[in-house]
Order: structure tokens, then sequence, then C-alpha cells
């Protein structure tokens, strides 16, 4: 009898292992936005298409959780069009941009909805958009720092090129756009698979170490506080972590005082465009009525047409851009629906990761947006699945 339990059990974890194609080419689609016609073909057209034809392929039924999630996203996405048409000044990229967060929030509701979906085969798809992403960045950092010669995925591509130089600086940012973009991209990745699996595993730690190599300030914070945090869990086994973690502080204030003083600096003298450009954007909001309660969309950003702060409209964190996009009504609503969410179903030191990574994840038409976030709705019920059956 035992024996036939085994065989069942076995063809039962074949079954759900097929899941693995699907969700590598839908993560490839989130995680790889080349700058270059090239790459906007792949991350918006074939990538999708191909996981979406794989889901199919494997299993043709979904959890009902998934399309209400959809719709009810679809119905705000519309919704908070045709409010913001009535108003805002710069509309040429709303519909461009709306049918790029339908289709991001499609196919990632097509995929992580499936009832083929599982675990085991996301956290295989995670590791390997990883090391994809790790083996470019180290390529692009050590070509420069060993052979003073720049790689550009995006230029090389037939696209405008990546944001690298920060004054003398050379910060390396793999396929991505600025380093910003990779360091975040790269920390949602690991705590996803940290939630999933409960350790950091070497691949995630090289990979954290990749974004403080990139030189971006909010990479190196989120980095930090990812290993603290996961450390941190293991103070009370083992005191001699506490010792690991006042090392790791006194590298990181070593390594990168110099940037740290640099970014102090520019933002007090006004000169940091990153963060001096999110108080303008505060102060437009502030002034302008309408934009406040019905939110700007998503206008995008054109610096040939906009002014400077508008740039700053996605970068406000998850629940500021909630509000930028939907305004303070709709937005609060959801940023505080989320909130009571996590903190429903996450421990505190899950929370806290979740917020980490939730301050960089705040443009809905980055397919980076929609993993999260549905990662977030579904992981609480596979956590709590392992711990009955540990």
């Amino acid at each position: 009898m035992r024996e036939i339990q085994c065989m069942i059990s076995e063809k039962k974890n074949m079954r759900m292992s097929s899941f693995k194609a699907p969700l590598i080419f839908c993560l490839l689609a989130a995680f790889l936005p080349l700058g270059s016609t090239i790459g906007v073909a792949f991350s918006w057209v074939i990538f999708p298409a191909i996981a979406i034809i794989l889901t199919f392929l494997v299993s043709r039924f979904f959890y009902r959780s998934g399309v209400y999630f959809l719709v009810l996203s679809i119905v705000l996405l519309v919704l908070n069009y045709g409010i913001v048409l009535q108003y805002v000044s710069f509309a040429e990229r709303l519909e461009f941009n709306m049918l790029l967060a339908i289709i991001g929030c499609f196919y990632m509701s097509v995929v992580f909805f499936s009832y083929k979906f599982n675990f085991s085969d996301l956290s295989k798809a995670i590791n390997i958009v990883l090391l994809i992403s790790i083996i470019l960045f180290f390529i692009q950092f050590l070509s420069y720092y060993l052979f003073n010669y720049r790689i550009d995925y995006s230029l090389a591509t037939g696209g405008i090129g990546t944001r690298n130089d920060y004054g003398s600086l050379y910060r390396a940012s793999g396929i991505f756009n600025e380093p910003a973009e990779y360091s975040s991209a790269i920390t949602v990745l690991v705590v996803s698979s940290y939630l999933i699996n409960r350790k950091l595993s070497l691949l995630n730690i090289i990979a954290l170490i990749s974004t403080m190599l990139s030189f971006s300030f909010v990479g190196i914070i989120q980095s930090f506080f990812v290993i603290y945090i996961v450390l941190f869990r293991n103070l009370c086994r083992k005191p001699v972590y506490i010792f690991l973690i006042i090392g790791i502080v006194i590298l990181v204030w070593i390594s990168f005082f110099d940037l740290f003083i640099d970014r102090y600096e520019a933002f007090i003298n006004g000169s940091d465009g990153s963060n001096n450009t999110k108080l303008d954007t505060l102060n437009f909001f502030l002034t302008h009525t309408e934009y406040l309660l019905g939110g700007a969309g998503l206008i995008g950003y054109d610096p040939e047409t906009m002014p400077l702060f508008m740039q700053g409209l996605y970068d406000l964190t998850f629940f500021g851009s909630c509000i930028s996009i939907f305004g303070i009504v709709i937005g609060s609503f959801i940023a505080i629906a989320v909130t009571v969410y996590i903190i429903y179903n996450y421990t505190i030191s899950d929370m806290t990761l979740i917020f980490i990574c939730l301050l960089k994840i705040n443009v809905m038409i980055y397919a980076v947006y929609w993993f999260f976030i549905i990662l977030i709705i579904i992981l609480p019920n596979y956590i709590q699945k392992t711990k009955v059956h540990v």
C-alpha cells in the first residue's frame, strides 16, 4: 500500500512540475526589459505570447479569484483613464500605457492563476532568471573595471543606451536601463525566492552583492536590509550572527561612504534629480485639486514635452504611486487595502521584506509590478500549507 501511495505521489509531482516553462517565459518577459525595439518585442509580445500558449497547452482551467483580480484591475485602469482624460495636460501616452498595464496584468494573471501553477516551479524559474541577470551584470561590470570597456546591451540591440554614469562613477545595470531598476528587480526576485523557500541560497547572496556593486543608492539600502532581516531571524537561535551583522554594517559604510555623502550633498543642494523631483511632484499635486482627487493616471514621462518633476510620478513608492495614479480617494483605498492584507497575512519580518520591495514597485506599466502584487496575494495560502505539513 505504501509503495502505491508513493507512486501516486510521484505521478502527482510529475504533473505539477510540468509548469516550469510557462513561468520561465513569464518571468523573462517581466525581468529582462532590454531598452530597444528588439527588447520591447520580446518583453511585450514574444515572451508573453509563449507563456500564455504554454499555459493553455498545460491547462485551460483557472482559479476564480484570478478572474476576479483580472477583471477588477482592468475596470480600475479603464475607469481611471476615463477620469484623467478630462483634465490632464499630457494625454498622448495614456492609451498606450494603459494597454501595457493591461497586457502585463493579463499574462501574469493567466500564468499565476492557472490550476497547474505551483511554487516549486516558480522557485526554479526565479533562479533561472536571476542567473541570467547576474551573468549579464557581471559581464558588464568586469569588462569596464578590468578592461575599461563599456558594454551597453541597449545600444548593441539598437536602443538609445542605458544610464550608467553618475558623475565620474560608472554603475553597471545589466540588461536594465539604469542601476536602480536593476537593483530593485533583483531585490524583488531574491525576496520572492526567500518567501517561498524560507532561506537565502548562494545565488541569492551573489545577486544581492551585485545590487551593491551596481552602486545604486536604493540598491545598497535594499540589499543591506534584506540581509539584516534574514539574519535577524536567526539571532535568537544563534547569537553569533550579531557579529556578522555588525561586520556587514561596517563594511557597507566604509565601502559606500563617499556615495552616501555625494547623494546627501546633492539632495541638500537641490541637484539630486531623483529625490528633488519627488518634492516638486508632491507640490504640483497639492496645488492642483483635480490631480489630487482623480490622479494623473498613466501619462508616462516625455522629457521633450513634460516638465522635469513629472518624472517623479512613477517613483513615489507603491503607496505614493497609488495616489498619484488613481487620486487620493481610490488610491488611498487601494494602498490601505494592500497594507491591511499584508499585515494580516504575514509575519513582521516578512512584512518588512515586502515593504522594502514596494519602495520601488510602483509602475503599473511594467509587469514586475503585477508579478509581485499577485505573488503577495497568493503566497499566504502556500505558507500556511507549508506550516501544516512541516
